[in-house]
């Protein structure tokens, strides 16, 4: 197994932040974990892969990133290492799928109250004038507090 290049990078604002390790990866990019050296707290950076370079795909990611300021906290939309990345808020928690996975079914209590937190999320998100378009277990987080949270707007 060959060892992500990435991992112990530094970028940002000098050098501010350091990639950790990597969450996980899909169609259009990777999204790792880095260190806000600084300040003492772990961002989520997803880098967006080389091989989506062209013009409207790079447009897309960056507004992508820009999109996501008005909804959670954005860090930086730049480049680094030959990607174009978005630092944003990194959230703690399992997703819907690992959820469901490692519980095999919901309460039904417990499972209308994600239905309403997704519902009033969502409701947000348009507010804003954007539309999710991917929205999958899998884009759902449970932080530590018990607080949904909608993740990857990569095709809003």
């Amino acid at each position: 197994m060959t060892r992500d290049q990435l991992i112990g990078r530094r970028f940002y604002k000098d050098g501010r932040f350091e990639i950790v390790r990597k969450i996980g990866s899909g169609g259009a990019g990777a999204v790792y974990e880095a260190r806000d050296r600084e300040h003492d707290y772990s961002v989520a950076v997803k880098f967006l892969r080389r091989d989506y370079c062209g013009w409207e795909d790079i447009q897309r990611f960056i507004r992508e990133g820009k999109k996501f300021r008005k909804l959670r906290r954005v860090y930086g939309v730049s480049r680094a290492f030959g990607h174009y990345y978005v630092a944003s808020e990194f959230i703690r928690g399992k997703n819907l799928f690992q959820i469901l996975r490692d519980r095999g079914r919901l309460e039904l209590d417990e499972a209308l109250k994600i239905v309403d937190c997704v519902a009033g999320a969502l409701h947000a998100v348009h507010e804003e004038n954007i539309v999710h378009r991917d929205l999958k277990p899998e884009n759902l987080m449970v932080n530590e507090k018990g607080i949904l949270k909608i993740l990857d707007f990569g095709i809003a």
